[in-house]
């Protein structure tokens, strides 16, 4: 009993000396950084007129911007500006690159539309000077299509750049939504109201209204798996519309969308580490409480 004490005691002595190795490694390798007299407030420090012109204020009139030009390079705003000042930019914040981020296609003004870009970082070769150009030509945050296009998943990089779409009336699926095709007229039938109720970052809620015929929701939303959908409580498939983004089916009607964000595997990570946690800490308790009464004998 003593010997196995005494492990314990060593591997918990153990563990605070790797965590003790490991910091001290860590703040060696960013020593330059860390002894930086520079406040980190001030690189993010930017005309607030700007500023103000790129947050939302009106959930149905929501946008995003686009503060970075790759050809050739310049960044309008610093890494990372976005998620400091509150505003939604294409860059966002990327510690893992997905797969699908913008639509299929070659143009990057097409893509800009498609990703609800009111600003758009243009840069005058001539001039050698940037400047934000106002894009006119965008697509909403939600809207509602009633004619559908279904494309093999290994087809539609092909198709969608060579393709002359109205992506607000059409849109591009790779599989059967279920529903009729309906082309629709714009000035004979009046268009639905989509209202964004709620948005935050793991839940958005939209209202459709005047919806007379099935139809599909689309959304300049990232497609990603761990999005759940119900509509009017139903849960419903969320189809990866437009090579990149979200589509939804909604029927006929006055409709409730709700958009939830519930990752399996960050679920099973929490679960593992709370489990984690209330096993390690009795034994630490345990280990300490056995050590105080050797030395007490």
């Amino acid at each position: 009993l003593y010997l196995l004490n005494a492990k314990k005691i060593n591997y918990i002595n153990s563990g605070i000396i790797l965590a003790i190795i490991v910091f001290i490694e860590l703040y060696a390798a960013h020593s330059g950084f860390n002894s930086s007299n520079k406040n980190i407030a001030d690189s993010y420090t930017i005309d607030k007129n700007l500023i103000e012109s790129f947050k939302n204020k009106d959930l149905n009139n929501m946008y995003r911007v686009n503060t970075r030009s790759y050809n050739p390079p310049f960044m309008a705003t610093n890494r990372n500006q976005g998620m400091i000042d509150a505003f939604q930019n294409t860059e966002g914040y990327n510690p893992l690159v997905l797969s699908r981020v913008n639509p299929a296609l070659n143009s990057s003004e097409k893509i800009y539309d498609l990703l609800n870009v009111k600003y758009e970082l243009r840069i005058d070769k001539d001039r050698g000077q940037a400047y934000f150009f106002e894009n006119t030509d965008r697509l909403p945050r939600a809207w509602m299509v009633y004619n559908y296009r279904i494309i093999p998943t290994n087809k539609i990089k092909e198709v969608m750049p060579n393709e002359n779409i109205n992506y607000f009336k059409e849109v591009i699926l790779e599989e059967d939504p279920g529903i009729t095709k309906t082309i629709t007229n714009d000035s004979v039938e009046s268009k639905p109201n989509v209202e964004i109720v709620d948005y935050k970052n793991n839940y958005i809620k939209l209202k459709i209204l005047n919806n007379d015929k099935d139809g599909i929701l689309i959304l300049s939303e990232i497609w990603y798996p761990a999005w759940q959908v119900t509509v009017d409580g139903t849960p419903s498939k969320l189809y990866k519309a437009n090579y990149s983004l979200r589509g939804i089916i909604v029927p006929k009607g006055k409709s409730i969308v709700e958009l939830k964000f519930r990752s399996q595997q960050f679920e099973l990570g929490k679960w593992i580490a709370i489990f984690t946690l209330i096993i390690t800490l009795p034994l630490l308790l345990i280990g300490n409480f056995r050590k105080k009464e050797k030395y007490e004998e």
